[in-house]
C-alpha cells in the first residue's frame, strides 16, 4: 500500500525553527520506544497507555543512556507532537532530555511518498537541515533503506527501550558518533 501525507498543512508547532545546522541528532519516537506500545489520550485528557506500564516508562533510562554523550540533540518525530504541539509533547519529556530538544520533523515538512512515512520525515529533516551524524529509535521501521540502516536502531513494539539488545545497539551507535 503506497499512502502520501501532507505535513504542510499542519499549522507551525509552537517552538521556534529547528536551527539550521547541528549533530548529532536522536530522531525519537515515543510508542513503542519510550514505552511499550502504543497510548491514547483519555477524555479527561490524560495520556494513557493501550498496554501495560505507564507512558514514557523508559525516558530515564534514555536519559541515563545520553548522560554520556551531551552533544546529543533531540529531534521529535512522534505523533505526540500532531496532538499536543511541540512544546506540549516536549514537557512531557524530563528535563534531561527535553533539554535536547531541538524540533520535530513535523516542523514545515512537505508531502512524502516514502513507503515508511516516518523514514520519509526524518530524511526530508535531515536534508533540510544538513544533518551529517544522527541515529533514529523506531519502532516502526518496515521499509527503512539498506543505505540508512547503520541509523536505525529498531525497537520492537511490545517491549521498546525494555530490550536488553536495542539498548546495547543504541549506546554502540552513540559510541560511534563520538
Amino acid at each position: 500500500m503506497h499512502v502520501t501525507m501532507d505535513y504542510s498543512l499542519l499549522p507551525d508547532l509552537l517552538v521556534p525553527e529547528t536551527p539550521a545546522r547541528f549533530d548529532p541528532i536522536l530522531y525519537l519516537d515515543f510508542d513503542g520506544v519510550l514505552h511499550p506500545g502504543g497510548a491514547q489520550r483519555s477524555r479527561s485528557g490524560r495520556i494513557e497507555l493501550i498496554g501495560e506500564g505507564r507512558p514514557l516508562m523508559f525516558a530515564p533510562r534514555l536519559e541515563e543512556i545520553l548522560a554520556d554523550h551531551p552533544q546529543v540533540k533531540i529531534v521529535l518525530t512522534t505523533s505526540w507532537v500532531r496532538a499536543l504541539g511541540l512544546k506540549g509533547t516536549k514537557h512531557k519529556l524530563p528535563p534531561g532530555l527535553r533539554d535536547r530538544v531541538v524540533g520535530s520533523v513535523y516542523q514545515h515538512a512537505k508531502k512524502t511518498t516514502h513507503t515508511n512515512q516516518r523514514f520519509g520525515l526524518i530524511i526530508q529533516h535531515v536534508a533540510k537541515h544538513g544533518v551529517k551524524s544522527w541515529i533514529a529509535l523506531e519502532d516502526t521501521h518496515f521499509d527503512w533503506p539498506a543505505e540508512h540502516l547503520q541509523n536505525l536502531v529498531p525497537l520492537r513494539n511490545t517491549m521498546g527501550l525494555g530490550d536488553v539488545a536495542a539498548v546495547h545497539d543504541l549506546t554502540e551507535k552513540l559510541r560511534a558518533l563520538g
